[in-house]
């Protein structure tokens, strides 16, 4: 029915979804305000419990601050890291947004996780084991904020962020962060000469002990920066080592990725380019699920877990002498 001649029609209030991006922006803002200062609240509520009796007769080295600094000086932290996930969180285009947020959140458990061995549970040790794991795996976390850093523009920034953090990674961490930050600079970087040096490192790296994560890691990193650079024959080989170093335990994806190389290296080389973008919609268009892929894990079936993630003739040769997913 239409409103009579002369008299406007109610407005019709906004469906959440209708709202301007200025107002759901202030409202993820908000969010991610409230969800920091929930966590520094928690945090400081396990740290009451202890800081006033057990903390303070802790012998501490003369630079220590004193007690009433950390509650403006974190609270003032925890806003400037919300601020900094909003900003991401803005960035909706990016593909490293969904992962670096992960990574955020991951960041802020272990935070919290902390406070509670150190002051709620008085675990000096356990506490600083988890420190010590937190140390050890923030190059990890800064090869991926590197990379996200890139997608979104700033590459000269991530470049200069990558290569502090390769001097983060300790001489016996080689094998493992080592690698996913020189996996990442090969990423990145568009100098040539640097692409060479972290990939050719890289694989005198894997040639001796190393984390088999860390290998996997390098592999798939190298081919998707072998690539980028037009280098084919090397990218090739870097699928065949990601195959490689799976073969016996496959994990999920690890043949997706060898698979999409060597079909974008099939183009490079001046191959069938049908069927080259043939072998790419069939990846693309993979019936996946994540219901197959963790049904299988629990199974402990990994030729089944690597075919719900893959096509190729190794994995359907596996796929007949299992059971269907």
């Amino acid at each position: 029915m239409s409103a009579p001649a002369g008299r406007r029609a109610p407005p019709v209030p906004p469906a959440p979804s209708d709202l301007d991006p200025g107002r759901r922006g202030l409202l993820a803002l908000a969010g991610f305000i409230a969800g920091c200062l929930a966590i520094a609240g928690l945090g400081g509520a396990v740290t009451s419990l202890s800081v006033g009796g057990w903390y303070q007769g802790l012998i501490k080295p003369p630079f220590n601050p004193p007690d009433q600094v950390f509650a403006p000086v974190w609270t003032i932290l925890f806003l400037m890291m919300a601020i900094a996930a909003w900003r991401v969180w803005r960035h909706r285009e990016s593909p490293g947004r969904g992962r670096a947020l992960v990574l955020f959140a991951s960041q802020l458990a272990l935070n919290l996780l902390w406070s509670c061995l150190f002051f709620g549970f008085t675990a000096v040790g356990a506490a600083l084991a988890e420190l010590v794991g937190e140390r050890r795996e923030r190059p990890m976390l800064r090869a991926n904020i590197g990379i996200a850093m890139a997608e979104q523009g700033d590459r000269e920034e991530a470049q200069r962020y990558l290569t502090d953090t390769f001097e983060l990674c300790k001489p016996g961490d080689m094998g493992w962060t080592g690698l996913q930050v020189l996996g990442a600079i090969a990423i990145v970087t568009d100098d040539a000469e640097r692409r060479r040096w972290a990939l050719d490192l890289g694989e005198d790296i894997v040639s001796g002990p190393c984390n088999g994560q860390g290998r996997y890691r390098f592999f798939r990193d190298a081919a998707e920066a072998a690539l980028r650079a037009r280098d084919w024959k090397r990218a090739e080989r870097f699928a065949d080592a990601l195959e490689a170093v799976t073969c016996e335990e496959p994990l999920p994806w690890s043949h997706f990725y060898a698979d999409c190389a060597r079909a974008i290296v099939a183009v490079g080389l001046g191959g069938d380019r049908g069927a080259s973008r043939e072998a790419l919609e069939t990846l693309r268009d993979l019936p996946i699920t994540p219901e197959k892929v963790v049904r299988a894990m629990a199974e402990g079936d990994w030729p089944r877990m690597n075919c719900a993630t893959s096509r190729n003739s190794k994995c359907l040769s596996a796929e007949r002498s299992s059971k269907p997913l």
